[in-house]
């Protein structure tokens, strides 16, 4: 474990989080029957039913890193066009070459497939990741033009996988869109990786106030499902969820109960509100707890990490998603793809 020092707080972020039924109305009764659901097994049963189209999506990512140490003269960087950073690097150990592995991941539904392949719909954030990065040094709080680090990706893999977490398929990307965080993915069908989502998909949300949610994702990779009150959010093509939500839910589905009191698509589960604490913490070489000397100063890192706000997350809802997909299925029709009945009938 690390022992780690929190430094300070910096600017708000967002992270980068069914009873199947044919009728796609959005039902806005408050009666008791929609109550009753959700204290009865009818709502275990529409959750049970759509469970099997829901999957989780994760991306590995190897980066060859590069640190740089420079020289100064009266504390400044010495401009040097011949240096790959444009500054003066040390004359020895100006550079430090390093391997940094990241996984990214998320939920994502079976919405559609060919006779050998299952279409996914995910959160694009997932799948799609910078071939390089840039951390630069800072002075009085801003960036500088001077890089600290430089990341260049080096292999990037998409699989995907269901409730038996043995059966991981190799992933393509096949369209996305970035304003939506959005994308389709696709896997081979073999091995049972789960179900086409067969349930009913809501047209329109006319009322994004207090409909009650549920979404399904992977947080901590392990599959979830959590339940909450919509609302409206402060970016366009989103709503709102009151639920506790974490890394793993970003691109889950989210149901609302419709006319029939069964569960239908209704959205994509986006980011969480939030912000980023930086803290410095030992490398893997110190155990927790040692007494640090001045001869570790350079076994020390800084990190980030994000500190979530209030229970509430974001999901991108149906006019985002249904332009999406009638932009992206002209292409992949092309290909064999078919969307289940649901998502069909969001086209015509």
């Amino acid at each position: 474990m690390k022992h780690k020092l929190i430094l300070f707080v910096s600017g708000l972020f967002i992270c980068s989080c069914s009873g199947f039924n044919s009728n796609n109305q959005l039902n806005t009764d408050t009666s008791a029957s929609r109550g009753h659901l959700i204290y009865s097994n009818d709502l275990s049963n529409a959750i049970t039913a759509f469970i099997p189209s829901v999957v989780e999506v994760f991306c590995l990512m190897e980066y060859d890193v590069e640190h740089y140490f420079y020289n100064l003269s009266s504390g400044k960087h010495i401009a040097d066009e011949s240096s790959p950073t444009h500054y003066q690097l040390k004359s020895e150990n100006g550079i430090f070459y390093d391997k940094k592995n990241f996984r990214a991941y998320g939920g994502g539904m079976i919405i559609g497939a060919t006779d050998t392949e299952y279409l996914i719909l995910t959160s694009r954030h997932i799948v799609n990741h910078a071939d390089t990065l840039i951390n630069y040094i800072k002075e009085e709080g801003k960036n500088t033009d001077v890089p600290r680090m430089r990341a260049f990706l080096k292999r990037i893999r998409f699989a995907a996988r269901g409730q038996r977490l043995s059966v991981v398929k190799t992933a393509r990307v096949l369209a996305g869109d970035a304003r939506a965080d959005l994308a389709l993915i696709s896997v081979n069908r073999r091995g049972n990786i789960g179900k086409v989502f067969k349930g009913g998909v809501i047209q329109n949300m006319e009322n994004v106030w207090g409909s009650l949610a549920v979404i399904a994702g992977y947080p901590s990779e392990i599959l979830q499902v959590a339940m909450g009150l919509t609302s409206a959010a402060p970016y366009p093509g989103n709503f709102s969820l009151d639920i506790n939500g974490t890394f793993g839910y970003s691109g889950g589905p989210v149901f609302l109960f419709d006319a029939t009191g069964g569960l239908s698509f209704a959205g994509i589960g986006r980011s969480i509100p939030g912000k980023r604490v930086f803290h410095v913490a030992p490398d893997s070489t110190l155990q927790f707890a040692t007494k640090l000397l001045p001869a570790d100063i350079g076994r020390l890192q800084v990190e980030e990490v994000p500190v979530f706000g209030a229970a509430r997350m974001y999901a991108v809802d149906m006019r985002f998603i249904t332009r999406f997909l009638t932009e992206a299925m002209p292409d992949l029709r092309k290909k064999g793809f078919v969307l289940s009945k649901g998502f069909e009938n969001l086209l015509d």
